[in-house]
C-alpha cells in the first residue's frame, strides 16, 4: 500500500535501521478626551437616561461549520488551534505539535487550504509535497472530498537528537475512507480507509521556538 519514501538528505542520517514509505493518503486523481470631568460634576439624569436606553452591540454571529458531504464541500471549518504546549522543546511539546500536524493536515483535506500546513512543513519534505500535490488533484475543478481523516492513535520518542538536530518519533495511524465528488456532485471515486493501527516514522526540528516537520513516512518492518 505505501510506495518507496525518498528521505531528505539533510536527514538521511535520522533513519538509522528504519525504511520509509511515502505515507499514503488515501486519494485519486463622545466628547473631548481632553475635557476632564471635575468631582463635583455629576452625570445629569437625562444623560443617565440615555445611555440606559442605548442598545447594546449585537455580537457577530459565527458562522457554522459545516463538513462535507455528498451534498456538497466542507463550509466554513475553522483551522484547527495550536496547543501552547505544541511551542515546547520537549517530548511533550513534540507530541503536541505532532498531533497538531496531523489535524492540519484533515483540515487541509476537508477545505483544499494548504497554507496553514505548509506554514509548518519544511518544503524540501518530499513525502509531503506528493500529499498535497493529491489534495490538489482531488479539489481540481471545484470538487470535493468527504471523509479520508487521520488519527493519531499512539505515540513515543526517545527525544533525542541526531547529528543534524533533528528529533524522530514514532507513531501509529489510522485512516478514514474517503469519497471523491465532482463539481456537480457525480461520485468519481471511493477508496477504503484502514483501522489497523499503521506505524510511521515523523521527523521534526525545533528552532525559533517552534516545532517544524521535516519529513513523515510509514515504516516498513518487514
Amino acid at each position: 500500500m505505501f510506495g518507496e519514501f525518498m528521505a531528505q538528505s539533510r536527514v538521511a542520517n535520522a533513519l538509522a535501521g528504519a525504511t520509509l514509505s511515502v505515507l499514503v493518503l488515501t486519494g485519486c486523481t463622545g466628547g473631548d478626551p481632553g475635557a476632564a470631568q471635575t468631582p463635583s460634576e455629576a452625570p445629569s439624569a437625562s444623560a443617565a437616561a440615555t445611555a440606559s436606553e442605548s442598545p447594546s452591540a449585537t455580537p457577530t454571529p459565527t458562522p457554522t461549520p459545516s463538513p462535507a458531504s455528498a451534498a456538497g464541500p466542507a463550509v466554513n471549518i475553522p483551522v484547527p488551534e495550536k496547543p501552547a504546549l505544541a511551542d515546547e522543546n520537549s517530548v511533550e511539546g513534540l507530541e503536541a505539535f505532532t498531533t497538531w500536524w496531523f489535524e492540519l493536515l484533515n483540515y487541509a483535506y476537508a477545505t483544499n487550504d494548504l497554507e496553514p500546513l505548509k506554514a509548518v512543513t519544511d518544503p524540501e519534505c518530499g513525502t509531503c509535497s506528493n500529499i498535497t500535490g493529491s489534495i490538489g488533484e482531488a479539489f481540481a475543478k471545484d470538487g470535493w472530498v468527504v471523509g479520508n481523516e487521520i488519527q493519531v492513535e499512539n505515540f513515543d520518542s526517545e527525544f533525542e537528537q541526531n547529528v543534524h538536530g533533528s528529533v524522530s518519533s514514532f507513531i501509529t495511524i489510522t485512516q478514514q475512507s474517503a469519497t471523491y465528488y465532482a463539481s456537480d456532485g457525480t461520485l468519481l471515486n471511493e477508496t477504503p480507509g484502514f483501522t489497523d493501527p499503521d506505524l510511521n516514522e515523523l521527523i521534526a526540528f525545533y528552532e525559533n521556538r517552534a516545532w517544524r516537520l521535516l519529513d513523515v513516512g510509514a515504516v516498513n518492518v518487514d
